[in-house]
């Protein structure tokens, strides 16, 4: 598997590190932890496409 530009790929691990914290500090079930969540899992989606898969 080959990444097509590790620096774009590197800045959305950056990113999703970043989120994966916001998240973790946030109250379960609160409006701010599900648009932080659907931030992130919109982040995983686009490493996913830019993998190839």
């Amino acid at each position: 598997m080959a990444i097509g530009n590790p620096k774009v790929f590197d800045k959305v691990k950056r990113r999703i590190k970043i989120l994966q914290r916001s998240l973790s500090r946030k109250k379960k079930g609160s409006r701010n932890y599900e648009k932080t969540r659907k931030k992130l899992v919109k982040t995983h989606e686009y490493v996913k496409n830019l993998m190839g898969d």
